[in-house]
């Protein structure tokens, strides 16, 4: 059982889905934990916290069955180069959400979709 996945990363093709999909991950984390401590800056309220981490999950209890199902049917490389662009372009707005709390958790359910 532990050479299977040793064995798997030999493929170039899985290596190069595999670390994207690690580094798309770990840009996302970042960015919530940026904007709580950011959201926290702004209300001083605890609650802040809470809303964006709910922004952020709700998405996955939404959309993840439809997701499973276009994920089988379209190729997965097209939908991780498609959504990851569309994060990007959503992530922009960020900068123009200024104080705005309800544009911040607006964005990251978007970007979390």
């Amino acid at each position: 059982m532990k050479n299977s996945f040793v064995s798997i990363l030999k493929y170039k093709n899985f290596q190069n889905m595999w670390f994207s999909q690690v580094f798309s991950q770990l840009a996302l984390n970042m960015l919530t934990f940026a904007l709580v401590l950011h959201l926290f800056d702004i209300t001083g309220k605890a609650m802040s916290i809470s809303l964006v981490m709910i922004s952020t999950a709700s998405p996955v209890a939404i959309f993840g069955p439809i997701s499973g199902l276009l994920a089988d049917r379209v190729n997965y490389k097209k939908i991780m180069f498609i959504t990851n662009i569309l994060r990007f372009f959503v992530a922009i707005l960020l900068l123009f959400a200024r104080e705005n709390v309800l544009a911040y958790l607006e964005i990251m359910f978007i970007i979390s979709a």
